[in-house]
């Protein structure tokens, strides 16, 4: 093939970075990664990277510096790298292969990097330093989480040194910026201790603390710990020593303990509850609740008192105690001391009335305990019991301010007998009576001769209790229950406590069901609008039904239970009848007939769906087959339905039918 030549380009043409959508010609030069390539095909083409041989040749080999390597970068032939300590040349295009991979990188230059202190949360690679004790370590690959004392991540860098420390035994390493020695004595500005700072002797803290505590008029108790505050060191005047705990769930304490004390008796402790404490050992304290624990050491007499005192040298030597005073001045107690002219008392005072067991001056939960005199000027709330004995007791005016007397507070699940009892001897027997609410059935009983004394219930069970009669003027009861016969008016309706039978002088007149197991016998009309069920035989000389108008709607009719049981249709049917018998009782085991007289026109029709309470039933037709009706007018078709209701809750209905009346 003959080769075609440019008489404009014998010389060398710069084409830039090199592009895959360019097209490159003879002696065209680009820059790819760090080096420079000459085009030397005859043809011109696209796409052909610099480092194929068959179409360029390294023309200048140089270095392009991309700082510090990175996975997500493509790196080409010339590209310089720092990772680690040390900088690498890549060799051929890669992403993702860290140096050092011998496939695409070159070492370029050796070196070291400072990581500082050792950190088991950092990824370091190799040839990073870091610091650990008192040595520096040279980490020998990459690795994350790997102590320096693993030999096979870490080497010895620099081994650190002290001062010979031979006859320096609890002395501190001190520096003057030069040179390190030991001493026992040191002069240190500030100071922030991570641990615990034991000192002998008295340990003095704040200006002028030695001073106070050596002067003749301020003399210490053995004091261990002597601090004093300088004012002019703040604007503020309050002198404190704060203490804090930072975890939410337990607590701030300052403890004394006693000579043999330990962390489980010989100790009182003052301190608060964290905003979040739960420690069930001490389950009184919530969280934020402000303290004060004792707890002394156990036998050998010790009393383990909690001590509150003033000493006498006050003008009052009061003690105060005021819940919720602290900014507001308000005083719930004050315990006054004996002194000349004054009796020792503790006086209560608030502006809370008290109106209730659980408010006001003085709320005891257990109860009161008073050997002398009981004084009171204003009015007395009870709501327990209130027994007297010891004595008589007499009142000259018992006001009451409502007219009803409550027992039973707390009568938790209704398990206390409610009511009034009193007491009686009789025959030198000690016998109880009273009317109480038996919480067992929940009945109100007049009951008399109980020998147990009632507590909480009465033993309406044991043997000789009885039952109160009881006269009134009259009685509106729901039910009426007895064991005897049930008279009213002498002989006006009497109920037979044996027999059951019902002797009414009058009308008898019942509005609901009526049961009568023995039979009913009157002479007169019986009257019953609620039902009446007869479990034995009945025996009527003339019965008389009510029948029920229905008309058609769309030729569905409405057979309403409660009505009747005898319907008729006056206007006739003009399609299939739909019949719908509503308010049925739905006892199970039941069975009830109804009948239905329709009045046929030229063409007759029957009922086809049969519904309960809307619901469609399958009617079973005598003989298996529906009935035709009688197709003249004016002619009457009677369709007999029986609807058993079973055991099992459901429907069988039986159609009949007498036709052509």
């Amino acid at each position: 093939m003959t080769q075609v030549v440019d008489l404009g380009k014998l010389r060398f043409y710069w084409a830039d970075t090199w592009n895959s959508a360019t097209e490159y010609e003879l002696n065209d030069v680009v820059k790819y990664g760090g080096n420079a390539y000459v085009y030397t095909n005859a043809l011109a083409t696209t796409g052909n990277l610099p480092t194929n041989t068959a179409y360029w040749k390294v023309m200048v080999e140089g270095i392009n510096f991309l700082g510090t390597y990175s996975n997500a970068t493509a790196y080409k032939p010339g590209d310089a790298v720092t990772h680690g300590g040390n900088a690498y040349v890549c060799e051929a295009a890669t992403t993702g292969n860290t140096p050092p991979n011998a496939t695409y990188w070159s070492k370029l230059a050796s070196g070291i990097q400072y990581e500082g202190a050792y950190n088991s949360a950092t990824n370091y690679q190799k040839d990073d330093i870091v610091t650990s004790g008192g040595s520096v370590y040279i980490a020998l690959q990459d690795h994350s989480n790997q102590a320096v004392s693993n030999a096979t991540y870490w080497a010895k860098f620099v081994d650190g040194t002290y001062p010979d420390q031979a006859g320096n035994n609890n002395y501190i390493l001190k520096t003057d910026g030069a040179s390190a020695s030991w001493t026992d004595s040191i002069s240190i500005a500030d100071a922030s201790l991570a641990g615990s700072l034991t000192a002998g002797d008295v340990s003095y803290i704040g200006p002028g603390a030695a001073t106070f505590a050596g002067a003749t008029d301020a003399d210490l108790t053995n004091p261990a710990l002597v601090v004093r505050f300088d004012n002019g060191q703040t604007e503020d005047s309050f002198a404190q020593i704060a203490f804090q705990n930072d975890d939410p769930t337990s607590s701030t304490d300052i403890i004394a303990y006693m000579d043999n004390g330990t962390d489980s008796e010989g100790w009182v402790g003052i301190g608060i509850a964290g905003s979040s404490f739960n420690d069930q050992t001490y389950g009184i304290t919530a969280p934020g609740d402000g303290y004060i624990f004792h707890n002394t050491k156990a036998g050998n007499g010790r009393n383990g008192n909690l001590v509150f005192a003033t000493g006498d040298a006050g003008d009052q030597n009061k003690i105060v105690i005021a819940a919720g005073g602290f900014a507001s001045g308000n005083t719930q107690m004050v315990i006054t001391p004996a002194s000349t002219g004054v009796s020792a008392n503790v006086h209560i005072e608030t502006p809370t009335a008290s109106t209730s067991p659980t408010t006001g001056a003085l709320t005891v939960v257990g109860g009161v305990g008073i050997s002398g005199s009981l004084n009171i000027l204003g009015n007395t709330n009870i709501t327990g019991n209130l027994t007297f004995g010891g004595g008589s007791t007499t009142t000259e005016n018992l006001a009451v301010t409502n007219p009803l007397v409550f027992v039973g507070d707390g009568n938790n699940a209704d398990a206390s007998d409610l009511g009034l009892v009193g007491e009686y001897v009789t025959g030198g027997v000690t016998k109880y009576a009273g009317i109480v609410r038996d919480a067992s059935d929940g009945v109100a009983k007049f009951f008399k001769d109980a020998t147990t004394a009632p507590v909480s219930t009465v033993n309406f069970g044991e043997a000789g209790l009885g039952y109160l009669s009881i006269k009134t003027g009259a009685i509106d009861a729901a039910a009426i229950t007895g064991s005897g016969d049930l008279t009213i008016a002498t002989d006006k309706l009497v109920v037979n406590s044996t027999t059951g039978a019902i002797t009414a002088a009058g009308t008898f007149t019942p509005s609901g069901l009526v049961t009568a197991n023995g039979g009913i016998t009157t002479s007169g009309t019986l009257t019953v609008t609620g039902g009446a069920a007869f479990s034995g035989t009945t025996d009527m000389q003339e019965l008389r039904e009510s029948v029920v108008d229905v008309t058609l709607a769309s030729n569905v009719g409405t057979l309403n239970w409660s009505a009747g049981n005898i319907f008729y249709i006056a206007t006739a049917p003009t399609g299939a009848m739909t019949f719908n018998v509503t308010n049925v009782p739905t006892d199970n085991s039941k069975i009830m007939t109804i009948n239905v007289m329709v009045t046929q026109g030229s063409t007759g029709y029957i009922p086809t769906v049969f519904q309960i309470g809307g619901a469609s039933q399958t009617i079973r037709w005598a003989g298996g087959s529906a009935p035709t009706p009688t197709s003249s007018a004016n002619k009457v078709d009677i369709f007999s339905f029986t609807m058993q209701r079973t055991s099992a809750g459901t429907w069988i209905v039986y159609g009949a039918a007498s036709l052509n009346f």
